[in-house]
């Protein structure tokens, strides 16, 4: 998910209450969302740990926590079993 599309999921005081507890500003989050800022990596780390899972540090910042993993993929399916040759 991206910040964009996390801060669309919040209300006015969600947004206020989400920004006071990373510590850092609702015009921030919004620079950050609009990639007219880039959040650091303690930033990046904190909006990820106070989404509730929302948000992975990757989704921010992959440059330095790597790509964030496909939460949405499907479950591998399980092989086949193949009866044993006598």
């Amino acid at each position: 998910m991206t910040l964009r599309d996390f801060m669309k999921t919040l209300t006015t005081e969600e947004k206020e209450d989400y920004a006071r507890r990373c510590g850092t500003t609702v015009a921030y989050l919004f620079q950050i969302a609009g990639a007219h800022s880039q959040a650091s990596g303690p930033l990046a780390r904190k909006l990820a740990d106070e989404s509730r899972g929302a948000l992975q540090p990757g989704d921010l910042r992959p440059d330095i926590f790597g790509a964030p993993s496909n939460r949405a993929a499907k479950p591998r399916a399980e092989p086949e079993a193949h009866p044993h040759a006598a």
